[in-house]
């Protein structure tokens, strides 16, 4: 048997600061302990990454991670992940997308980067690894890199690069692969940037091989046969995330802020952002699949005289957009996310632009403080704010620090007004008409986003009851869910959750809720026979416990305190309007209670987060 089945089995350090390279070994017992990907990372950026560093400083360390199971046929087998301290947050970051699993078949599991090169360059990984100039991509838009770094290496390389947003080291920067699939929050390409480093472009025809062929294959055959026969899954493959916008205005699961949470967007004022006012806007509708996906839920949007849009989240445009900013329909929707993916940006900056036009129109601000832009809920106006942070031109300079720094030099009281989680941009989650597990994750994970998170509550208890059977969780487990004084235990549920998700993101493999479908021990049992390490669904979901644990122990490390996990302000002081009914501002009580709770089902103290000092030893204890 092949120690390293399923893994290629080694990790590759490059030092910026010097152009060394060094290649090393994964150690068996972090493999087993951390799984891999975003696991792994999060182990590996607990030992290399220095405690009170600047996350701009070339001391910070940029890491790259792939499950075991990418680069093999498992369904949607191609998630992989950069961790850093993030620019964002001043915590952990890390960030997740379905490209650049090339980095396997190139014969690595994981990149450590280090270090500042004195000039731009990017790293190719092929038959060997080099470091290329990139002086002649600088200043360029994603796009533009990519379609020079295929030109210069061929069109079989996955290429993830940064544009002017991370090279101008905006807070929230992206980092953007093959033109459309993000690897947004947390600040990723930000950190890329201040290392002076353009991308990573991956190619390899190194095989990756498992332990136990024929039960592997039999498993990932199933898999992919329940996911193709699935009643919806047609409609999901043409619509993907647009399928959640009906539920989503009328605020049935997640809601979308509108003019950044002044409101809850509705049928009125999403009443141009249908799936079939999107095929009218629209030239042409194509799909694209990640690695290893039977379904392809991204897409190609070209708009009537406009460009081919590449978009790796169909419904974000309407979420940021048209919710958010307040943009009236799919044309201007679309154009903003465009600008988004070319200048290498998150959408999340959606929520800076709303920001600010907010403050404006409340006189908090006025000319002056705008370079003479009179700031409107217009498309136009949105496309410049962009422009503007990403090139940290003017007031874009303040806006292009973030959530956490912007306000502070702004003053005024604009803090009141800013929509975000630890410094995260939000999209999504209004809390008050609509509680749920991915709003708690939003809160009290240590990342400032939700991943993947399934979106139960206010549901009947037998149905989530359900849902966390189909998952494979353990019925103590289930049990201790509905043992809460409000009939549901959101603490223990929010934790159940996340580590199931996030099991599945050490693995590899999408999130999406067609690989949810499946219960933790048929992950572990293709897992098992990938890489002959044998593993239980239990020891799969301990194991992912113990990666969120790692990523609480670095925040603790960076000063995280029971006050990072807290909702935006204004959620606990406003009321807000849905449809016919006006919800309260969330209850103060309430948010305590439900983070106490969440921090007892993690095995933290209840009243600060703080773990015990015997868990901090096992989990940061050399291996």
């Amino acid at each position: 048997m092949n120690h390293f089945a399923g893994y290629s089995g080694r990790l590759l350090e490059v030092d910026l600061s010097s152009a060394n390279m060094a290649v090393t070994t994964l150690p068996e017992k972090a493999t087993t302990e951390y799984i891999g990907g975003a696991g792994l990372n999060a182990w590996l950026a607990y030992r290399h990454i220095p405690p009170g560093i600047d996350p701009l400083s070339p001391d910070n360390v940029l890491i790259f991670g792939a499950g075991p199971l990418v680069g093999t046929l498992a369904p949607a087998a191609g998630k992989t992940n950069f961790t850093s301290k993030s620019p964002v947050s001043g915590f952990i970051g890390t960030s997740g997308s379905g490209h650049m699993g090339g980095i396997k078949f190139g014969g690595f599991d994981h990149i450590l980067i280090k270090g500042r090169s004195n000039t731009p360059v990017y790293i190719e990984i092929g038959d060997e690894v080099r470091i290329r100039k990139a002086g002649h991509l600088w200043g360029k838009d994603t796009w533009d890199s990519t379609d020079a770094i295929w030109q210069e290496l061929g069109r079989q390389y996955a290429v993830a690069c940064i544009g002017p947003a991370g090279e101008n080291m905006v807070r929230d920067a992206s980092i953007v692969a093959n033109k459309y699939s993000l690897f947004a929050k947390t600040g990723m390409g930000a950190v890329m940037g201040s290392k002076n480093l353009k991308g990573i472009a991956a190619f390899g025809c190194q095989g990756i091989a498992v332990a136990h062929p024929k039960q592997y294959m039999s498993l990932v055959n199933k898999l992919n046969c329940e996911i193709s026969s699935l009643p919806y899954i047609a409609d999901f493959r043409n619509h993907g995330t647009l399928l959640s916008l009906p539920d989503m205005i009328n605020a049935c699961s997640l809601s979308i802020p509108y003019k950044n949470a002044q409101a809850v967007a509705d049928q009125e004022s999403m009443r141009n952002f249908t799936i079939e006012d999107l095929e009218r806007a629209l030239e042409h509708h194509g799909n694209i699949a990640c690695q290893a996906c039977p379904v392809g839920c991204k897409h190609v949007f070209r708009l009537k005289d406009g460009p081919a849009i590449p978009v790796s989240c169909a419904g974000a445009p309407a979420v940021c957009f048209g919710g958010l900013c307040a943009v009236d329909d799919w044309t201007g929707a679309l154009q903003c996310e465009e600008l988004v993916n070319r200048l290498g940006m998150d959408n999340a900056s959606a929520g800076l632009a709303a920001w600010i036009i907010e403050l404006y129109q409340r006189g908090i601000i006025d000319h002056n403080d705008t370079d003479g832009m009179e700031l409107d809920w217009h498309p136009a106006t949105v496309q410049k704010l962009l422009r503007k942070i990403a090139c940290r031109e003017g007031l874009g300079n303040m806006l292009a620090d973030g959530f956490l720094e912007a306000p502070q030099k702004l003053g005024r009281g604009s803090g009141y007004y800013a929509h975000d989680y630890k410094g995260v941009g939000s999209t999504t989650g209004d809390p008050r008409p609509q509680f749920n597990s991915w709003i708690c994750s939003m809160i009290t994970n240590s990342i400032g986003h939700a991943s993947g998170v399934r979106e139960l509550y206010g549901e009947p208890a037998p149905k989530i009851a359900r849902v966390l059977e189909k998952m494979g969780i353990p019925a103590e487990d289930i049990d201790k869910v509905f043992a809460g004084p409000e009939g549901c235990d959101m603490g223990w549920l929010t934790r159940l959750t996340e580590d199931y998700t996030f099991a599945l993101e050490c693995l590899g493999v999408c999130t999406f809720p067609f690989n949810q479908r499946f219960d933790i021990g048929t992950w572990a049992q293709v897992y098992t026979s990938a890489t002959g390490f044998k593993m239980e669904g239990k020891e799969l979901l301990a194991a992912a416990a113990r990666g969120l644990d790692l990523r609480k122990a670095f925040n603790l490390r960076e000063g995280a305190s029971r006050r990072n996990d807290t909702m935006p302000t204004r959620f606990l002081s406003e009321p807000v309007h849905l449809q016919d009914e006006v919800r309260p501002p969330f209850d103060r009580e309430r948010l305590d209670r439900l983070v106490s709770d969440y921090y007892a089902a993690r095995g933290w103290d209840p009243q600060t987060g703080e773990m015990s000092p015997e868990r901090l030893e096992e989990l940061t204890k050399e291996n």
